[in-house]
């Protein structure tokens, strides 16, 4: 374990608690220690033997592992399948680690670090929003991965499967560019990411990354994170209509607390409008909302002056028709310039939350 790069980081105490809890495992000639495509468990390590790696599908043999070998990394760290059978030839005698306490102990070795992790983790552009709860949940998802010096991180062209955060040491972004369009070599730093387009659109590297020095990272799979994102990105629109919310006036000026532009956040409504759709209409009653575009263009027309103002991404209208106690006759209209998506509350929804 000492010599793999899977424990380097780990302690004394952590190692003694992981070789306490590995299995045994004897197989006979023939016998298989893992079978390909099945889910992936355990870590082995060969004491003592030889075993072959077969392709189950066409049986083409894919090479051999003895003594003092290691299989079954990415299951450890990811619980990945297994990508090919491992089958004994004669005798062999294997040790095995299960994935959930490994990832049992990495995170407590981890916790020991929260603080560290989190204020790594803020650098972050798709993290910074969000809020101590939801970060501490992406912590918790974390390994630590080292490298040792030219060591390739990620090769140019394969399936974005990693992201990656340094924690400490460097690494060089190199062969960036697809097709005949190329960039300049770049180097990062202690607390800068790389890894993160590829793990969001799943599209194939577009330039490799090799540590420069020891590196270590923290680290976290496309499928872990996929099980975060929704978390992530509801974070991330309830943080967006709060700060709607806190840009009228009507309600940065009542002394709400935190918890209440929260409430109402979540009360908010998201819509999709046609080209063409208005939303106000001229000499008809005004709703009694206020509209937050997303996206799209929204123009207002005067009964008599014609073209008042354009709205775009980011602007609101309809806060008169919330500030007013009766309801008034529209001499303004509204139409949807473009497709619009916007954020939708009503005077309703304020005044049976507040």
């Amino acid at each position: 374990m000492n010599e793999h790069i899977l424990f380097q980081d780990l302690s004394s105490d952590e190692l003694s608690t992981l070789i306490g809890a590995t299995e045994r495992v004897n197989l006979e000639d023939g016998e298989r220690a893992v079978r390909q495509k099945a889910k992936g468990e355990y870590l082995f390590i060969v004491q003592d033997g030889s075993l072959d790696m077969f392709c189950d599908v066409n049986q083409k043999h894919l090479g051999t592992v003895g003594t003092g070998h290691v299989f079954g990394e990415m299951a450890l760290l990811w619980g990945k399948e297994y990508d090919v059978s491992i089958i004994a030839k004669g005798s062999s005698v294997l040790w095995r680690l299960e994935q959930i306490i490994y990832r049992n102990v990495v995170a407590r070795h981890a916790c020991e670090q929260d603080a560290d992790i989190v204020d790594n983790l803020r650098k972050v552009t798709i993290f910074q929003l969000l809020e101590d709860s939801i970060l501490q949940k992406i912590v918790s998802s974390l390994t630590r991965v080292s490298f040792r010096p030219g060591e390739a991180i990620i090769r140019k062209g394969e399936i974005g499967e990693t992201f990656y955060i340094i924690e400490t040491g460097s690494v060089r972004v190199h062969d960036i560019g697809i097709g005949d369009s190329r960039s300049s070599d770049f180097v990062l730093h202690d607390g800068d990411s790389f890894g993160e387009r590829s793990l969001l659109t799943g599209e194939r590297r577009a330039a490799a990354v090799s540590a420069i020095t020891d590196v270590k990272t923290f680290a976290i799979d496309r499928r872990t994170f996929e099980e975060n994102i929704a978390d992530l990105q509801e974070s991330l629109d309830v943080h967006t209509r709060r700060q709607y919310l806190k840009s009228l006036p009507i309600l940065s000026h009542a002394h709400l607390m935190e918890n209440e532009f929260d409430r109402l956040a979540m009360t908010m409504q998201q819509f999709s409008y046609r080209k063409g759709t208005k939303l106000v209409e001229i000499g008809q009653q005004y709703p009694k909302k206020i509209w937050f575009l997303q996206s799209g263009q929204v123009i207002v027309f005067g009964n008599k002056s014609g073209k008042i103002y354009n709205l775009l991404a980011g602007d609101y209208f309809g806060e008169k028709s919330i500030m007013s106690p009766t309801d008034h006759i529209s001499s303004h209209e509204a139409i949807c310039e473009e497709n619009v998506n916007a954020w939708v509350i009503s005077r309703e929804d304020i005044e049976s939350l507040l």
